[in-house]
Parts: structure tokens; sequence; C-alpha cells
């Protein structure tokens, strides 16, 4: 049963949280650019 569910779901609950972390992040740094952007015009 253990093989079944590995090949079901191949990545593992902690890497796509780290993923959406990183995620999330990206779209921080992305946001907070854009406002500074707007803010510097």
């Amino acid at each position: 049963a253990k093989n079944w569910n590995s090949r079901l779901k191949p990545f593992n609950p902690n890497e796509s949280k780290k993923k959406r972390a990183i995620m999330a992040l990206f779209f921080l740094v992305a946001m907070s650019s854009l406002q500074f952007e707007l803010l510097g015009r």
C-alpha cells in the first residue's frame, strides 16, 4: 500500500509546503516592487 501511495503522489507534503512558501515569497517581492515603482513615479 505504501508503494502505491508513493507512486500516486511522487512529491511529499514538505516539498509542496516549500514550493508554496517560495511562491508566496516571490509574490510578496513582486507586489512590493510594483508598489515601490508606483510610489516612485
